[in-house]
């Protein structure tokens, strides 16, 4: 058993589905398939339950994958450790990070640290923050990129602190917005309270919400045609052909999403990772000041 056949389990965990890992891959199923019989002969016990519906683990394949998580881990650190000897930057670097911010800021960050460490290996998890937060703590990533604020009691830096705004199309600019429908778009929990304190505060009815949405994008163009009115991050907003207005409460505190980036102090000691953060301090520090 590998460091690859380690990353192999952890990724049929999380997806469920041998193909979809092959895929990942670049393997055939066949190969793949042919690969997990092999570490079960090895192990001398079944790991995975295989059905129509995907994979599941057994219990003793349950407690192999902590043992997977580690053995990746040591391996980065000695690679880390290694390159460092040699004035190199390399190993690999595994990132959490929320759906938007991998969207609308993340790309600008990787390009940066891209160009300068060539030889880093970057993989990147795309999601809602909730879900990618459980797995951070989980200990399956060097990094998290998170929206709203988490109990975490490790490393952590403020990326950026964004207002939310009212949006609608140009035509229902002056539209009183009791008169016609919110759309929810799924968010943290944070967010949802402070739409709803606000919403409170102007007598607006959220109850009778006719549309509700789970992306970002499509919530943007269901506003920019009319269809209602909702509340989104300013990061999104720089192409939407509508109006834009940012919210306050009745105390004039603004309406606000803060990002978090989060890391285990153990990661921190490589280089790889060290650097990928300074990396993103500076790329967010040029988005606000080109």
């Amino acid at each position: 058993m590998d460091s690859r056949d380690c990353q192999f389990l952890i990724d049929l965990y999380e997806m469920k589905s041998i193909t979809k890992v092959a895929q990942k891959y670049y393997l055939s199923q066949p190969a793949m398939t042919k690969r997990l019989q092999r570490l079960e002969e090895e192990f001398g016990c079944t790991i995975l339950l295989r059905r129509k519906k995907g994979v599941s683990f057994t219990a003793v394949g349950e407690q192999v994958l902590p043992y997977c998580r580690s053995m990746l881990r040591l391996n980065q650190e000695m690679m880390g450790t290694i390159n460092r000897h040699q004035g190199i930057v390399g190993g690999s670097l595994s990132i959490l990070c929320s759906l938007s911010y991998s969207y609308y800021r993340l790309p600008w960050a990787l390009k940066l640290y891209c160009q300068r460490y060539p030889m880093v290996g970057v993989t990147v998890q795309a999601g809602q923050s909730g879900p990618l937060y459980y797995q951070f703590l989980k200990n399956e990533s060097c990094i998290a990129i998170l929206r709203g604020e988490r109990a975490w009691g490790d490393g952590r830096i403020r990326l950026d602190s964004e207002p939310l705004c009212l949006v609608c199309s140009h035509e229902n600019a002056s539209r009183a917005l009791k008169d016609y429908s919110y759309i929810a778009s799924h968010t943290d929990q944070a967010v949802v309270s402070q739409i709803e304190r606000w919403a409170l505060e102007q007598n607006l009815p959220l109850y009778n919400t006719k549309l509700s949405v789970n992306n970002i994008n499509c919530c943007k163009e269901m506003a920019r045609l009319g269809l209602g009115w909702s509340v989104l991050p300013r990061t999104c907003l720089d192409d939407f052909d509508g109006t834009v207005r940012p919210l306050c409460f009745q105390d004039g505190s603004p309406l606000k999403r803060d990002t978090y980036v989060l890391y285990h102090s153990s990661y921190h000691e490589l280089q790889q990772v060290r650097l990928f953060l300074d990396t993103l301090v500076e790329s967010e520090r040029l988005h606000h000041h080109p």
